[in-house]
């Protein structure tokens, strides 16, 4: 009895450290999708650009604002519909 409390035991810890490794892999994924998506997207509009993303946006979309290389005072805030990949931007902000 002992015995199968720890296989148990064991088996429930790999399980969950499993479970946090493909949360943050899926994560770090989903920041990379959405970064370069906004970017990408945002490139007509301000040039090349760095994306700051959220890391798990909203419960439909993810969220990031692109500031411009050119001029970092120039950002846009980038909407990515997680179900169609559809971007979104936001007119032009200019902080001071």
């Amino acid at each position: 009895m002992i015995t199968t409390f720890f296989a148990a035991a064991a088996a429930l810890a790999t399980g969950q450290t499993v479970a946090v490794a493909t949360s943050a892999e899926t994560i770090d994924t989903f920041r990379s999708q959405v970064g370069a998506a906004c970017v990408e997207a945002a490139k007509l509009s301000i040039g090349d650009g760095q994306a700051s993303v959220d890391p798990t946006g909203s419960a439909s979309y993810g969220l990031a604002v692109v500031r411009s290389n050119i001029d970092p005072k120039l950002a846009v805030i980038c909407v990515y519909d997680k179900r169609s990949g559809r971007i979104e931007l936001g007119s032009h902000m200019v902080s001071r």
